[in-house]
């Protein structure tokens, strides 16, 4: 049987981190693509850490060589400030991922953005993202725009 090959974007914090965490346990092959290798705690004979940026096409491209699934799984803290991180890496994954035949690419945007808009509550939907995530959002609308095109 085959072991799936997985690469994890974002997976020093979060979901990212949860998702090498349950990956590991389920004796996947998983490398890690992160800008500061020394923030991955985890070590296993499984994980590969690779210094790298989403930003940077080589380092997605170097990164997603061999890995059957790609999963993004980026975040930024809460700015006021535009972000460009998440369409940057998605024109970054779609263009690597479509150079490698039969590798799948997963993106956790977040509740809100794309056609998931509405779904988090009033408080959510008509307080918080607003207020406090806007810029961040505006940003993931274009990941995901990116990403199904």
């Amino acid at each position: 049987m085959k072991i799936m090959k997985l690469l994890i974007i974002g997976a020093s914090r979060g979901i990212g981190k949860a998702l090498l965490e349950e990956a590991l346990k389920e004796d996947l092959q998983v490398r890690v693509l992160a800008r500061d290798p020394e923030k991955i705690e985890a070590t296993n004979d499984a994980l590969e850490i690779v210094r790298g940026d989403v930003r940077d096409l080589d380092d997605v491209s170097n990164g997603i060589q061999g890995m059957d699934v790609v999963c993004s799984c980026i975040g930024v803290p809460i700015t006021f400030k535009p972000v460009d991180l998440f369409a940057v890496a998605a024109r970054n994954l779609a263009q690597a991922v479509e150079r490698e035949p039969g590798q799948k690419l997963i993106a956790v945007t977040g509740i809100g953005a794309g056609d998931s808009k509405g779904h988090g509550g009033f408080l959510y939907d008509r307080i918080f993202k607003p207020l406090f995530l806007r810029t961040i959002y505006d940003d993931k609308d274009r990941e995901e725009e990116i990403i199904m095109a």
